[in-house]
């Protein structure tokens, strides 16, 4: 077996059964190849393959992960929107916010509504609170 093994290492050939394989020489497909691990046979292009499945998903994931941002953020500028002018309101100052501003007794409600996408809905905040009478 070492003589064997000494005439694979001085020709240069790889050990794949039986038989001797020189570098460059062509076999059969799915028969041993130069360089390739055995048991790898077919794999080549697996780490493309799954790339190709993963980022549509991926990409999916990180427009939905905005859209959800996005509409978080409106969210939070409508209800500062009706926030200021129902602070403006109860302080007696003219209000620059777009909102509807509705007294009821000493009650003030503020309602601020907001277009989202004009596919999708409207975004609406609605605050009130108890109005002290004006000096």
């Amino acid at each position: 077996m070492r003589a064997y093994k000494a005439e694979l290492k001085e020709h240069g050939g790889l050990w794949s059964g039986p038989e001797r394989v020189k570098h460059g020489e062509l076999r059969a497909p799915g028969s041993f190849q130069p360089g390739v691990e055995p048991g790898l046979e077919g794999e080549e292009g697996m780490v493309t393959a799954e790339l190709a499945t993963v980022t549509p998903v991926f990409v999916f994931f990180l427009l939905v992960l905005l859209a959800a941002t996005s509409v978080g953020f409106l969210q939070m500028q409508t209800c500062n929107e009706a926030r200021a002018a129902l602070r403006a309101e109860t302080l007696g100052e003219p209000s620059q916010a777009r909102a509807t501003i509705t007294r009821d007794g000493e009650w003030v409600s503020a309602k601020a509504s907001r277009d989202m996408w004009s596919w999708v809905s409207t975004i609406s905040c609605e605050l009130k609170t108890i109005s002290e009478p004006h000096p």
